[in-house]
């Protein structure tokens, strides 16, 4: 009705129309904090968050600039800056419906349109934080990967970080289901071939900067597509702040820290985590991955008796690991952990001969995560996903 009252108006001679049209649906500055924080709470975001975020969104000085002049500064509390990365993400928690979780252990599902997820660590990671949100940038992974020549380098990109009074907080990309869940319901093994494609590049990238990982594992493997990234950096450490290696120091009475499967003997001992044992913690995943079992699965409660039992492993090589392989041999496994054995605490990895030692015959496609048997049934399983490792090489 308005309109068409607008358009006869228009139609006689020598007339005009001032019209004024707003849209309170979807703009950033229909923001109400208290509102948002209210609506967080339900599914039990934790109170720092919210305080952090109510902080973020409120009491911002805005001022123009004119010239030489500046007005004076005016308090905004509604709303959320324009061009921050984080006012996407708060917008989209303000407008759509959040389910409510009872539980504070509960995950609270993500919106399927939802590209990004907040992931927080304590206060004791903020040099880590810092350093591997640098790290991480798009531009220091590209110049990485152009001189290594890969296509392709699986470590999740931050974009942005924020502090609360006892957490750390960085925005980083929504990637999907991890490998734990597929090597389950694969029933506990993946196929050879796409066990050994699970390769170093990503390590190489991170210990190239100084740092280890720590916690390798089908848990911190995320697919997204047709591709594998290695996520959490929650126990990585710098081996070589400032270009010198750590000393190797071992303290048995503060031992067998990260996941006791897969632990390297250097951390069962407390010595400082190096590249050496990033490469041994890679190889015993590698090993369960292949055949659905490590020697010490039974005994992870009992640290101790976890470390003996891998030093025996390594000290029996290459017949340890190849009599434990149920499908066919282990040799490409074995001679990974032969190699890595060999290593010096603070040697510098052939990284290139480990990756011709884990080479498929033949050139590298997606990874194949079908089952590797049939089902208990008989009949073969139709579940098959196809990803890119989490590094791939340019042709």
């Amino acid at each position: 009705m308005r309109l068409h009252f607008i358009l006869q108006h228009l139609d006689k001679i020598g007339t005009y129309v001032r019209n004024l049209f707003v849209d309170f649906s979807l703009a950033f500055n229909t923001i109400i904090p208290t509102a948002l924080q209210t609506k967080l709470t339900q599914p039990s975001v934790p109170s720092s968050i919210c305080q952090w975020i109510i902080s973020f969104l409120t009491d911002r000085q805005q001022l123009v600039r004119l010239g030489k002049f500046m007005s004076n500064s005016h308090s905004t509390n509604t709303g959320a800056p324009q061009g921050c990365v984080l006012s996407p993400l708060l917008f989209s928690l303000y407008i759509y419906f959040l389910s409510i979780a009872s539980n504070r252990d509960v995950n609270v599902p993500v919106h399927n349109i939802t590209d990004f997820v907040i992931k927080v660590e304590y206060h004791e990671n903020g040099p880590l934080f810092s350093e591997l949100n640098y790290k991480s940038q798009k531009d220091t992974m590209n110049n990485w990967k152009k001189f290594k020549r890969l296509e392709f380098l699986g470590i999740p990109i931050y974009w942005g970080s924020g502090l609360t009074e006892s957490n750390g907080i960085r925005l980083m990309d929504r990637l999907g289901i991890d490998l734990q869940i597929v090597f389950m319901e694969n029933g506990g093994e993946l196929k050879k071939p796409t066990v050994l494609q699970l390769g170093l590049d990503v390590l190489e990238y991170i210990h190239d900067n100084e740092y280890i990982h720590a916690d390798i594992k089908a848990a911190n493997l995320l697919l997204q597509g047709d591709s594998v990234y290695l996520a959490d950096y929650g126990l990585s450490d710098r081996y070589c702040p400032n270009g010198d290696h750590k000393e190797y120091k071992e303290n048995p009475k503060k031992g067998h820290n990260g996941t006791i499967e897969y632990t390297s003997i250097d951390v069962h001992k407390e010595v400082a985590p190096s590249r050496r044992g990033d490469l041994e913690v890679l190889g015993y995943c590698l090993l369960h991955w292949q055949c659905g079992t490590l020697p010490w699965l039974s005994s992870f409660k009992n640290p101790a008796d976890v470390q003996e039992a891998k030093a025996k492993l390594m000290s029996n090589l290459p017949d340890s690991v190849l009599n434990m392989s149920t499908s066919g041999t282990s040799t490409e496994i074995a001679r990974y952990l032969s190699s890595v054995k060999n290593l010096g605490y603070n040697e510098k990895p052939e990284y290139q001969t480990l990756r011709k030692i884990l080479s498929v015959a033949g050139p590298q496609g997606p990874l194949d995560l079908s089952r590797p048997r049939l089902l208990e049934t008989g009949r073969p399983t139709t579940q098959r996903v196809s990803v890119r490792c989490f590094g791939t090489s340019a042709q």
